[in-house]
């Protein structure tokens, strides 16, 4: 506008041959630019309607100012299930490493991102200000461990809270919590065969869900959760699979569920190998 209060400038800018060509190159135009001039920012008032804010008049309680603590909040650098692990299972422990992981008052929360509610969990004793533990609760632990853990990635965060103090969290990290099968049957003649999975924790109707027959992948032919209320807490989620012109073999199975499979192998003096409660013998 010619009455804004703010001037607007043009002054020539020169250029030298090879930035005026590259200037060429980029329009890709019949014009070819001669000169250039550099022009100052207009100040352009909006005519859309806004809100104002009112002006402040405290500044917290008593217009005390803001809360300053004389301490570091806790942070998370890394979470790992039990090594050689991809995942955790219920029932097994978290590692966590971090800075301030000792102060008082800390909780490990988890967040599932198909579960309403998160799960909070105290650490284990003897934290130091670098490594904390955390136990994930099994089936015959906590009663309600069934529900309240679902298979899947979560993120994990350290939630502190003090009498007279606002609670925070820390940063978030991420980690797999795999689900436990059992497989049934064992041993069956080639051809289509049927297996039942059993799955805990309990699955959601809305899990992405795959059995990883060898290296084949089969989509569930049923999904059954007990019926709410009758359920006792260790009823897990079972689920059929059909293994069409299955030929004669021995398959290691696993349960993929939202990405995160079951672990098929088992720990021995030398090293890992797979469990023979994992794996269906074709005959």
């Amino acid at each position: 506008m010619w009455n804004q209060f703010e001037r607007v400038r043009i002054s020539l800018q020169p250029l030298s041959l090879d930035e005026t060509s590259k200037l060429w190159s980029a329009f890709q135009s019949q014009y070819r630019i001669s000169a250039a001039y550099q022009v100052s920012v207009v100040l352009i008032e909006s005519k859309r309607p806004t809100r104002s804010a009112l002006p402040v008049l405290s500044r917290g309680e008593g217009d005390a100012g803001p809360l300053v603590f004389p301490f570091a909040s806790p942070s998370l650098s890394d979470v790992r299930p039990p090594t050689p692990q991809p995942g955790v299972r219920l029932g097994e422990d978290l590692s966590l490493t971090g800075h301030n992981l000792d102060l008082p008052g800390i909780l490990a929360r988890f967040r599932h991102p198909r579960l309403d509610a998160p799960q909070e969990l105290a650490p284990h004793k003897g934290s130091t200000g670098t490594q904390m533990s955390v136990h994930i609760p099994a089936v015959l632990e906590v009663s309600n461990a069934m529900i309240d853990w679902m298979p899947g990635f979560y993120s994990l965060e350290l939630a502190l809270s003090r009498p007279g103090m606002p609670a925070w969290t820390s940063n978030s990290q991420a980690f797999a919590l795999a689900p436990t099968i059992t497989i049934s049957p064992l041993t069956a003649p080639a051809g289509d065969v049927t297996l039942t999975i059993t799955c805990t924790p309990r699955l959601l109707a809305e899990a992405n869900v795959r059995l990883l027959f060898g290296d084949r992948q089969l989509e569930p032919q049923t999904i059954t959760n007990p019926p709410p209320g009758l359920a006792d807490p260790p009823d897990p989620t079972t689920l059929t699979f059909l293994a069409g012109d299955a030929s004669a073999g021995e398959y290691v199975v696993r349960l993929r569920v939202d990405g995160v499979d079951s672990l098929p192998f088992t720990r021995t003096p030398t090293g890992l190998e797979f469990a023979s409660n994992q794996k269906v013998t074709i005959t």
